[in-house]
């Protein structure tokens, strides 16, 4: 389910990330090669190092679920869910890059060659990225009373706001833009949501993400996109094909890792891109201690500054080869826990995303 959940928030994060060189170079055409280094640096450099920091972070979560079964004597800990903090992915994008973006931008008669613009913003990014982590490790030291003086309630609030508007608004707009490929998906949401007693799969064997993306894909292929553009014009077989292949001609194994070199990004980081990163990582340790408290709630008690710290140094251990998107405890540990996942399906869920990544 975590698996499933990171996907489309990574693939939402992803999207907009590659899509901020056409703001900033006033989406002209004659700045194509811009955007195609742009892309390029997204999957040969930022997706390797968000693999470091989820394989990181979902170990250590798996340890900690490990000692928490042993010092309770019990088989049924689930891991705390570890994955990308969506809130602060987007403000990463918008806040940092997109800026750096428009001030190395050949639009506005800047000199730099498509692999240096694109090199700026991910080296400034990943300063960012990396003060955000050191941020959140400090933030360890208050967490815990935090966590005991504020409202649950109030922790709580943040979560419904992701959930409602990137988890669940959102994809609602992409199902009105096509409705006989979006429809059928949704429906197969709500019906698995209450499947097997809440346990989001059909007889605890079927991942009910897994269906949704087999028949979503099975609508697209069979050519019911109507009315998008984009899509209409990708509706035949023959075009999606040649957009699959040239992709795995593109990016599968073309790593182009930079670990410490993008270092060199805080020659661009001024005092407001600073003072914009406290903000994100206050964001990024907030969620840690909900959702630690949320997994309290669903039966595992879980050190609260021990997951802090985790989140932390896996954002920094992220950042180092090329990571640009925080890190922190994932929405979902009911959820996770009405599934029967335990501690492997943390170490799983790590290996599996550092290799896509």
């Amino acid at each position: 389910m975590c698996l499933c959940e990171q996907f489309s928030s990574l693939l939402g994060i992803l999207g907009a990330m590659v899509g901020i060189p056409l703001i900033a170079c006033n989406f002209s055409p004659e700045y194509g090669p811009y955007y195609g280094a742009f892309v390029n640096m997204v999957f040969q450099k930022v997706c390797p190092g968000i693999g470091c920091a989820l394989i990181f972070g979902n170990f250590w979560y798996a340890w900690m679920a490990a000692k928490l079964a042993q010092k309770e004597e019990r088989m049924d800990v689930t891991a705390l869910p570890y994955g990308i903090n969506t809130p602060a992915g987007f403000m990463t994008v918008f806040m940092v890059m997109l800026p750096v973006c428009f001030k190395y931008s050949p639009a506005f008669g800047n000199e730099n060659t498509p692999e240096e613009f694109a090199d700026k913003a991910f080296e400034a990014a990943c300063c960012a990225n990396l003060l955000g982590g050191l941020i959140e490790v400090s933030g360890c030291v208050i967490g815990e009373f935090i966590r005991r003086n504020v409202p649950r309630a109030a922790l709580f609030a943040p979560i419904c706001g992701v959930g409602f508007v990137w988890l669940g608004f959102s994809p609602l707009i992409d199902v009105m833009r096509e409705p006989l490929i979006g429809f059928i998906p949704l429906g197969l949401c709500f019906t698995g949501f209450f499947a097997a007693n809440g346990a989001g799969s059909y007889h605890r064997s079927i991942p009910v993400a897994l269906v949704i993306f087999v028949v979503g894909t099975a609508l697209w292929w069979a050519g019911l996109a109507r009315w998008d553009t984009e899509a209409r014009e990708l509706n035949e077989r023959e075009k999606m094909a040649d957009v699959v292949a040239a992709a795995a001609r593109a990016y599968p194994g073309k790593l182009n890792w930079t670990p410490f070199v993008n270092m060199r990004g805080f020659a661009d980081m001024s005092l407001r891109m600073f003072a914009i990163q406290i903000p994100i990582a206050l964001c990024s340790f907030i969620e840690t201690i909900e959702n630690v408290e949320a997994a309290e709630l669903a039966g595992d008690a879980y050190n609260v500054c021990e997951a802090m710290l985790a989140d932390g140094l896996g954002t920094c251990v992220g950042a180092l080869p090329g990571s640009v998107v925080p890190t922190t405890v994932y929405i979902g540990p009911r959820r996770h826990k009405a599934a029967g996942a335990t501690a492997l399906y943390s170490l799983l869920n790590g290996l599996i995303y550092f290799i896509l990544m």
